[in-house]
């Protein structure tokens, strides 16, 4: 027999006052119940977004690892680009200022080269790259001239280096025909008359 069968034989605790302690104790053990739902419901949600925050981490981590991996890609084909330019440069200082547009393509710039060099340069037998800094690489340290052979390694490593490349030789810059049909006509004869 419960306590409450035995307060109730013994009249020290009406019917009323009985069924109100069932009703407390129904509402105490919904709210426990309810309490365990909310503590599920909360729980579920902690573990949702701990799940989340660590999909995330994980996905900054794979994006950083990525963004360092281009960085150093791109680091290493800018030490390949200027090993390639440095050896393959092509010494000609002169009096012709050639000019050419920069390498931010914007500008435009000029190296002073021999006759011979801009001949070369107009033929499409020279080219001119970009010798980008190290430190800065959207900076260019000096501009040279390389010889037309290396222009394909080097674009195929960084295509943005070569500044200026004649690609279509055909007409007056061809330079097998460069100067079989001139278009002056040859005379020994002085072209000023001198008065006396």
């Amino acid at each position: 027999m419960s306590l409450r069968d035995q307060l109730l034989a013994k009249g020290i605790a009406s019917k009323k006052d009985a069924a109100k302690i069932d009703r407390e104790a129904k509402a105490k053990r919904k709210a426990e119940q309810g309490n365990r739902d909310r503590k599920r419901i909360v729980e579920a949600e902690r573990l949702a977004a701990e799940a989340r925050e660590r999909e995330e981490r994980l996905l900054k981590r794979a994006q950083q690892r990525k963004a360092a991996e281009l960085e150093r890609e791109a680091h290493e084909r800018l030490w390949r680009a200027r090993r390639m330019i440095q050896d393959s440069t092509v010494r000609s200082k002169g009096p012709l200022k050639f000019h050419f547009r920069c390498f931010d393509r914007v500008h435009i710039d000029f190296l002073r080269v021999s006759f011979r060099a801009a001949s070369a340069l107009r033929s499409g037998q020279a080219a001119i790259a970009a010798l980008r800094s190290t430190a800065v690489p959207d900076l260019v340290d000096d501009y040279v001239l390389i010889p037309a052979g290396k222009v394909e390694r080097l674009l195929a490593v960084d295509p943005d280096v070569v500044v200026f490349h004649v690609t279509d030789t055909k007409g007056i810059s061809e330079p097998d025909e460069q100067f079989l049909e001139p278009d002056w006509e040859i005379s020994l004869v002085p072209h000023r008359v001198w008065e006396g």
